[in-house]
């Protein structure tokens, strides 16, 4: 092919979280030589897409809500226009279904659907399992996730490849001047202990035995400080939980931060 293969990604929207942050760092790295990407987020970009918008196509608000049918005409529409040459759904749930049907619908020579987790909350379900004959392939993030979408999900074995996510490793290299910042900011000793978790704040990430185990670790090492990074339904709640612990002066929560190695350098 002499133009670069034109990649689109669809997908829900795009928050803080780790599968939209693993698809920016992808975009970004691409080849643009051998491969042009696009994402399509058929409700709103949110902040992640924000980002993009000057760099690829982005193109938003293709759907009023679950059940518009609507959305397949106007994905077809998109794909044929853009003579996309692959479609790539990323999770499970909506983008998953609609983004595969309607790629059929536009013939799009390659259909792909790119998973991140196993069962809930993101179980791929039965309307989605019944869309795997006109789907190229499934991609897992790991050999114990490609078992699972064989064996769990019952994808064709045949079907299913194992894509590692990239991680640039020089980005999350220990720097002492974060550190101290940080510590500084958060008015933590230069000597505590510091446990942190970075994820979003719903219930699959579990953050309420996280506030349990810190009270438990603050009974054995009372100077022990504890960093919650990221944002989500769940962060008032949350809150109200550590608020009302014994240990509602130790819990820090910062919120969406783009300064996550910078945070794991204090941690």
């Amino acid at each position: 092919m002499s133009r670069p293969l034109r990649c689109m990604f669809v997908i829900t929207s795009m928050p803080v979280g780790g599968a939209e942050t693993l698809l920016v760092n992808l975009v970004r790295t691409f080849d643009r030589n051998r491969i042009a990407p696009s994402i399509c987020c058929l409700k709103h970009p949110d902040e992640l897409g924000e980002t993009l918008r000057d760099e690829i196509p982005m193109f938003c608000n293709l759907i009023g809500h679950r059940y518009d049918i609507g959305v397949i005409q106007r994905l077809r529409r998109l794909f044929v226009e853009h003579k996309i040459d692959c479609v790539i759904t990323v999770g499970a749930g909506d983008k998953m279904f609609w983004g595969r049907l309607a790629a059929r619908y536009a013939k799009v020579p390659v259909v792909l659907a790119a998973l991140h987790s196993t069962g809930w909350p993101d179980g791929v379900g039965r309307l989605n399992r019944m869309l795997t004959r006109i789907t190229d392939g499934f991609i897992a993030v790991a050999d114990d996730h490609r078992e699972y979408l064989i064996e769990g999900e019952r994808f064709p074995s045949d079907k299913v490849f194992m894509i590692p996510n990239g991680i640039d490793t020089n980005c999350f290299q220990f720097r002492q001047r974060a550190r101290t910042a940080w510590r500084k900011k958060l008015r933590i000793g230069d000597q505590d202990p510091v446990v942190g978790i970075v994820a979003a704040l719903r219930p699959e990430k579990n953050h309420k035995l996280f506030i349990k185990l810190a009270e438990q670790t603050t009974a054995r090492i009372p100077q022990a400080q504890y960093v919650i990074v990221g944002d989500g339904p769940l962060r008032q709640q949350l809150e109200d939980d550590a608020r009302n612990s014994r240990i509602s002066q130790q819990i820090h929560f910062l919120g969406t931060c783009s300064d996550v190695p910078g945070i794991l350098s204090a941690i």
